[in-house]
């Protein structure tokens, strides 16, 4: 079993991007009354679009990865650090799934030896039942959130 996932969609990036200069000129052009007359309120707005951007690049570099779970371990590339971890399976401390029955959205949450924590969003059910199996086999703490009250993993044939 393989499964091979992305984390962040890029184009959810710009998309804020391009939100964020319109609404940051009718929200301060509203709260300082003046539209960009005044030399202040031209700098405010800089300042912030400047850190605003700022904040979203950050969660970029940290958040941006592709995720490759299997049997052997998780190798973890982020795509704009360019940089790559392993992870083996017995580095895993506990995995946590939340279970969405709602939408079709889950995500399985790995929680390691080194205090990090990297999730792996999926739509498969599939994913989450052999993710819940090797974790069970091998002794690993495997929880699983948003089933229906009093249900356990094993009721579904997890």
């Amino acid at each position: 079993m393989r499964i091979i996932k992305e984390n962040v969609n890029l184009s959810a990036l710009l998309f804020y991007l391009l939100i964020i200069i319109p609404f940051d000129y009718i929200f301060f052009g509203a709260y300082i009354n003046e539209k960009f007359d005044s030399t202040y309120s031209k700098i405010i707005d800089i300042v912030i679009i400047t850190l605003e951007v700022a904040l979203l690049l950050n969660f970029s570099i940290k958040n941006i990865y592709r995720i490759d779970f299997s049997e052997n371990g998780i190798e973890i590339a982020y795509k704009l650090k360019k940089t790559k971890k392993r992870y083996e399976i017995n580095n895993v401390i506990k995995v946590i799934m939340s279970y969405s029955q709602r939408n079709s959205m889950s995500n399985i949450n790995f929680y390691f030896d080194d205090n990090s924590k990297i999730s792996l969003p999926t739509s498969e059910k599939e994913d989450l039942k052999k993710t819940y199996r090797i974790f069970k086999n091998k002794n690993i703490e495997c929880k699983v959130l948003g089933l229906a009250a009093g249900r356990t993993p094993e009721d579904y044939k997890w």
